[in-house]
């Protein structure tokens, strides 16, 4: 006995091991919800001023059982009203509707105002009053009743006269104007009783009742002997609808015939109007001796289309093709008539001309169109080509009394159909070929060759002072030619060319060089030469690196000379002379200065001029906005900068430089365009860029680990937000790098902090919970699933039970002791 007390104390033990696996791991938001019903189920009933008012169905359904002792039941009912009809009781402010026989309230001990809802057809009584409740219940009966209203008949054409209406079998005469019934919500048969002589209209019909009262007017008119007024059409489509008018009566008919009944007489009628149609007669007088026909013939409605050409010369034949019929005329109109419909039309072709619209749809819908046409020349392009002539050189071609100028190689002339003659402009320098000619547009462009030769022309330097036979030199554009007669001649085509004129032992020069321009005639250009005086010789200084026409100046002897051309020449005696070569910005001189010393003959001296390289200066554009990484771009005066740092850069010189801030997607800038200026130092350009979805991204941590119902946090940016849930979202972010931290009471977290990247779409970042104190591993994880747990506490009731059989059967064997 020893032995099963023990394991059937063992077999318990382990039944609440169960018990206490499910009870510590199945899930605290069981136990949670458990302790949620059995608090609302302890909750006392609330006193009777806060109590529900129950409204009853028909029949009497019961109101609560759960009361306070002060609280009474307030029982409206009803009698009068149509089974399923809702009405409805204001009680102390409270309604409650119902479609059964009664309607509660409940209610403590006091005296309380009532109203009854409105129910349409029916009037409640008592409509309003006073509920007492004094330590009973109560019970308020209503009778609903119908609301009656008046139907009034109202006849006009008697005068004395007896007269009856039938209502629903309810029949009163009178002489007077009016016979009235006092009648519920409803629809009622009505007819009019016969009075010798007299035609009621109506006879009969009913009378609709529908929460006000109804008037139904009678005439009555003497009676006469009516006979058949027929109306017969012809010319209409079978079906068609047509209708008369017939003094005030109107009838229509899908048939050829309108029929009216009527008494002998003359009456005015009129003819409705056919879309598409005419009808003879359209109107007139009939007169009525018996039965009388009249006929009504319908015909086709025509209409004007008119199409009114401008921009033709006078007597220019033209046409128009509307729906395959073909209409011209030498004059501005060309007209048709069509009846009513849809139908296109074509401009015929004037040769030479072109005619806007050229086509297109009338519509004739009851009235006359009309359609303008604007014909205008048709011209066709004349092109003269031409080849030869440098590059920028205007030229220009005359025809038809109009010019066209240009420096391209094509100039074009738009001309209509005919033939023409042309000339050339002159262009100096240059002969073209052809210089005039004819030309013949035929419906299409045209085209002429022109060729471009140039000529030269003479550029003659004729010289005064040299003794005869002195040889003499000059030097133009770079071609030097020597002579000892009186004159020097070069052939140079149109241009600007810089000479330059040779030194002669003992004589100077005036000019000594310039700028000879050649504009399609000969230039002559005059030398004048001095004889020095005795012991006078020359001192020539010659340049080299400047472009051609720079102005240069040299001091020597404390005179300045200034010159255009390659040479500067002093006269000067025997001595010692200092000179200097005047900077030029832009340019190195070498030498810059000296001495030159004349010893009895003449000197050369050689200036080389090279270019000096200009400063340039940092010009950078800084940006911010945009994130880490992102490529932008800046074009800089037709340079594309590009990268993906916060800032672009170039080295210029002095001057004014344009630039284009690229577009980046998902962003706006705050400068698109601008200009910067270097001068002498620096420039900067900042550029914020914004994102165009700015306050519009969301950022969602989603966590795993952590046992259902468990409060867990999220630090972005120094906002917090928890959850109990799964997932913590931030929204409405801008792009950009944010700081987090994660936390979660007895959970470590992996990652805890850090920083997250939101950019132009929306970022989702995992998140994993361990319990505090033990490894992430699935070997050591304490956690137990739902399906486990279950197993478990499943496991525990039945070693609890299997205990309790245990027990009681070895006591049922034993016997009482």
């Amino acid at each position: 006995m020893h032995f099963r007390r023990v394991a059937y104390s063992r077999l318990f033990a382990l039944g609440l091991v169960g018990l206490l696996l499910v009870g510590g791991f199945a899930g605290p938001s069981v136990v949670q919800a458990d302790h949620s019903l059995s608090a609302a189920a302890a909750t006392p009933t609330a006193q009777s001023s806060v109590l529900p008012r129950e409204s009853g169905g028909r029949g009497g359904t019961p109101l609560p059982s759960i009361h306070a002792s002060t609280s009474f039941s307030v029982t409206f009912t009803e009698s009068g009203l149509v089974a399923n009809t809702s009405w409805s009781v204001t009680l102390n402010g409270t309604t409650n509707a119902s479609t059964g026989a009664s309607i509660g309230f409940v209610d403590g001990n006091g005296t309380y105002p009532f109203t009854l809802g409105t129910v349409p057809g029916f009037l409640a009584a008592p409509q309003t009053g006073n509920a007492t409740v004094a330590n009973a219940s109560v019970v308020v009966p209503i009778i609903f009743s119908p609301a009656l209203y008046s139907i009034t008949f109202s006849q006009t054409g008697l005068s004395g006269t007896n007269w009856s209406v039938n209502l629903t079998g309810n029949i009163q005469t009178t002489s007077a104007t009016n016979v009235s019934f006092l009648e519920p919500n409803g629809t009622y048969p009505f007819s009019i009783g016969p009075v010798s002589g007299y035609r009621a209209s109506p006879t009969n019909g009913s009378a609709v009742v529908a929460g006000g009262a109804v008037t139904q007017n009678i005439s009555f008119t003497p009676h006469v002997t009516l006979y058949p007024l027929l109306f017969n059409e012809t010319g209409l489509p079978p079906g068609t609808r047509w209708s008369v008018t017939l003094n005030v009566a109107h009838n229509s008919s899908t048939s050829s015939t309108v029929g009216f009944q009527k008494g002998n007489g003359t009456l005015n009628y009129t003819i409705g109007v056919v879309p598409g149609y005419l009808s003879t007669p359209s109107s007139g007088k009939v007169k009525v001796q018996g039965p009388t026909e009249v006929d009504i013939a319908f015909t086709v409605a025509l209409y004007a289309v008119n199409f009114t050409e401008h921009g033709l010369p006078a007597r220019t034949n033209w046409s128009v093709n509307l729906s395959s019929i073909v209409n011209s005329s030498t004059t501005r109109d060309v007209n048709f008539q069509d009846a009513n419909g849809t139908y296109p039309y074509t401009i015929g072709a004037v040769p030479g001309y072109r005619g806007v619209p050229s086509n297109g749809t009338v519509d004739l819908d009851g009235a006359s169109v009309a359609v303008d046409v604007t014909f205008s020349q048709v011209t066709y392009p004349v092109t003269w080509n031409e080849t030869g002539l440098p590059n920028g050189t205007n030229w220009s071609a005359t025809i038809a009394n109009r010019t066209a100028t240009g420096n391209l190689s094509d100039l074009v002339l738009s001309e209509p159909n005919g033939s023409y003659s042309y000339t050339l402009g002159d262009v100096p320098g240059f002969v073209s070929s052809p210089k005039t000619g004819n030309v013949t547009v035929r419906a299409g462009p045209v085209e002429v060759a022109v060729a471009f030769v140039p000529f030269d022309f003479r550029v003659t330097f004729t010289e005064s002072g040299l003794t005869s036979g002195t040889n003499w030199s000059v030097t133009l554009g770079g071609s030097t030619r020597h002579t000892t007669g009186a004159s020097l001649a070069f052939s140079k085509a149109n241009g600007s060319y810089g000479y330059s004129v040779g030194n002669v032992p003992g004589f100077s020069v005036s000019p000594v060089g310039g700028t000879v321009p050649v504009q399609g005639a000969d230039v002559p250009v005059a030398l004048n030469y001095t004889a020095l005086p005795p012991g006078t010789y020359s001192v020539q200084f010659v340049e080299s690196g400047l472009t051609a026409g720079s102005v240069w100046s040299v001091t020597m002897g404390g005179a300045r000379q200034s010159s255009a051309s390659a040479s500067i020449v002093f006269t000067q005696t025997n001595g010692s002379y200092p000179y200097t070569v005047t900077a030029i910005p832009g340019y190195h001189a070498l030498p810059t200065g000296g001495t030159e010393q004349v010893n009895g003959q003449d000197l050369n001296v050689t200036v080389s001029f090279s270019r000096i390289a200009p400063a340039t200066y940092p010009v950078t554009f800084s940006e911010s906005g945009l994130l880490p990484g992102t490529t932008w771009s800046v074009g800089l005066n037709g340079t594309l900068l590009q990268g993906s740092g916060m800032t672009l850069g170039a080295s210029e010189v002095n001057g004014s430089y344009a630039f284009v801030i690229g577009t980046v997607a998902g962003y706006n800038r705050s400068i698109n365009s601008g200009t910067l200026v270097v001068n002498g130092g620096a420039a900067t350009q900042a550029v914020v860029f914004t994102a165009t979805g700015s306050k519009g991204y969301s950022l969602t941590f989603t966590e795993d680990g952590l046992p259902i119902g468990t409060a867990w946090s999220v630090t972005l940016n120094g906002t917090t937000q928890g959850s109990t849930g799964t997932t913590v979202t931030f929204s409405g972010l801008s792009p950009g790098s944010y700081p987090y931290t994660v936390a979660a009471d007895g959970f470590d977290v992996q990652p805890a902090s850090g920083n997250v990247t939101v950019g132009a779409a929306p970022v989702t970042l995992p998140v994993t919970f361990t319990p505090t104190g033990v490894a992430h591993s699935t070997a050591t994880h304490v956690g137990l699933s739902t399906p486990t747990l279950v197993f478990l506490g499943a496991m525990g009731l039945i070693l609890l039970v299997a205990t309790a059989i245990a027990l009681s059967t070895r006591e049922r064997r034993r016997g009482p002791e």
